[in-house]
């Protein structure tokens, strides 16, 4: 067999386990639902990828009571073999990203200027950073990111002492003013421009 027909045959492969495993829930294309709060996955970096779920499989995430989602999410990871938190997380990864549609509201000059201290770990366009483990922001459904922040501020996710970048998040959701600064800098981000970003930290150049 010819290592075009191997390629074929193991893509054809990640693409029925996830069609099996999570396209009820974020899409046959990796779009995400915003009705369920479920992201857009398609496209995002592989390292990050197989950081999160491996964190489900682990226990790390998703194990917190007030965690519903998360929860269901840790007993899908904890199904999966490594060979398969790889083989999706590579698939997922080579997809075209799926941008949710964005809110009319821009976030204007307060939206921008607030998410300074954001783009410090995300990138100043919402791209994401591999070798930081920061995932893109932009074009991800704004109800996903407002109740992952959510998550992060009450200990819900980013407490467990193995998270080491969901501590950070948890550190930096303490001091975000959810009432009268947040919804600014969601919308901002939700207008960043969606840019192709590297897949894994071995070839990411900084």
């Amino acid at each position: 067999m010819s290592v075009c027909l191997l390629l074929a045959s193991a893509a054809q492969a990640n693409e029925g386990d996830y069609q099996q495993l999570c396209a009820s829930c974020h899409g046959q294309n990796g779009g995400g639902n915003a009705a369920i709060t479920a992201p857009s996955i398609a496209g995002l970096q592989q390292d990050y990828l197989t950081l999160q779920l491996s964190n489900f499989k682990q226990g790390i995430r998703g194990s917190h009571p007030e965690d519903a989602s998360g929860m269901m999410m840790a007993g899908i990871g904890k199904s999966l073999s490594d060979s398969q938190i790889s083989s999706l997380a590579q698939y997922l990864a080579a997809q075209p990203f799926v941008a949710a549609k964005p809110p009319k509201q821009t976030g204007g000059f307060m939206g921008m200027g607030l998410y300074r201290n954001c783009g410090s770990c995300h990138g100043a366009h919402a791209q994401g950073e591999p070798s930081l483990h920061a995932p893109r922001l932009a074009g991800q459904h704004t109800g996903y990111l407002l109740a992952q922040l959510k998550k992060f501020k009450s200990g819900a996710r980013g407490k467990h002492p193995e998270d080491k970048y969901g501590k950070q998040m948890n550190l930096v959701s303490q001091g975000l003013d959810f009432e009268n600064q947040l919804a600014s800098i969601l919308a901002f981000i939700a207008h960043r421009k969606v840019t192709p970003v590297t897949k894994t930290l071995t070839s990411n150049k900084h």
